[in-house]
Formats: structure tokens, C-alpha cells, sequence
């Protein structure tokens, strides 16, 4: 061993390595040069983990925050997005009134047998306000976000211009 790159150095200059890497106190049993290489070469080595130890620690914490900051991103990506579809249906619910937009979401068409126009009685308008409901529905629409969120704020319009309808029939 004290062959090796450490044969042309003094005890002395071997311990100034050791005490470098921490070491201070020489065990008794390290009296001759080629005891305290090994101990040199074994600390070397202990030290050489540490730093290993302590480059995957930054690595994982740099990890971490860079996953953080996805998360972060696309959370408000996903929130501009919604009050964007938000926006887009309260204008498209604003032009139209509860039968136009029943008769939109259920997809009736003049002369259909549910067509609910503006003197249909209250059984039709529940009726295609239940179906529409169904079709609406944030839980049936769980797949794609964009879909989900414009279905979220269709259903919170259709129950709000129902409820509205309710209250002006006398219904409430």
C-alpha cells in the first residue's frame, strides 16, 4: 500500500490527510506507515460516499421542487382553463333561456316528441330538465378536464335557470 501514490509522503504529511478528512484521534494500533495508509484509504473512501450520499440527496431534492413546480404549473394552467370554459358557457347560457338551453343539451329539434318550447307544461320541462341532467353531469363526465369543468358549469346554470323556473311557477 504505501507503494502507491502515498509512498513518497511522510507519517506526518499521511496524518495531515487524515486530519482533513476528519480523522484526529489515530487509533495505538496505527504505529507503522503502512497501518495508517490503510486507515488514509479507508477514510478516503468513507468520505467518497458521504459525497455521494450527499449529491443523490440534492438530486432527489432537486427532484422534488422540479416536481413541485410541474405541479404548480399545471394547476394553474388547469385553473385558467376553467375560468376561460366558465366564461364560454355563462355567454352561452346569457343568449338563451332554460327551454332553448334544455332543448340544446338534449339535442330536440322542432317537432321532436319532448321539444320544450315556451308554453309546454311543467311535466315536459322536468322531464327534459332530468334527461338533460343526466347528460350533464360532472360524475358521467369524469374522462377529460375540459369536458368535465364545461360540464360542471352547464349543470350549475341548468339547475340555477330551473330552480328559477320552479320559483316563478309557484313550484318552489
Amino acid at each position: 500500500l504505501s507503494s502507491g501514490r502515498y509512498a513518497g509522503m511522510s507519517i506526518r504529511e499521511i496524518r495531515v490527510q487524515l486530519a482533513r478528512l476528519g480523522v484526529t484521534n489515530i487509533p495505538p494500533h496505527c504505529t507503522e506507515k503502512s497501518d495508517i495508509v490503510k486507515l488514509l484509504v479507508e477514510e478516503e473512501k468513507k468520505a467518497e460516499e458521504r459525497k455521494k450520499a450527499e449529491l443523490e440527496r440534492i438530486r432527489i431534492e432537486r427532484e422534488k421542487l422540479e416536481a413541485k413546480a410541474r405541479s404548480e404549473r399545471e394547476a394553474r394552467r388547469r385553473e385558467k382553463k376553467r375560468v376561460l370554459i366558465a366564461k364560454q358557457v355563462e355567454r352561452w347560457a346569457r343568449r338563451k333561456s332554460l327551454s332553448e338551453i334544455l332543448n340544446h343539451v338534449n339535442g330536440y329539434a322542432r317537432g321532436d316528441k319532448l321539444f320544450v318550447h315556451r308554453r309546454s307544461t311543467y311535466a315536459t320541462v322536468n322531464k327534459a330538465f332530468r334527461k338533460a341532467c343526466l347528460k350533464i353531469h360532472p360524475d358521467k363526465n369524469m374522462g377529460d378536464f375540459d369536458k368535465h369543468v364545461k360540464a360542471t358549469e352547464q349543470f350549475k346554470v341548468v339547475n340555477q335557470l330551473f330552480a328559477d323556473y320552479k320559483e316563478r311557477m309557484g313550484w318552489a
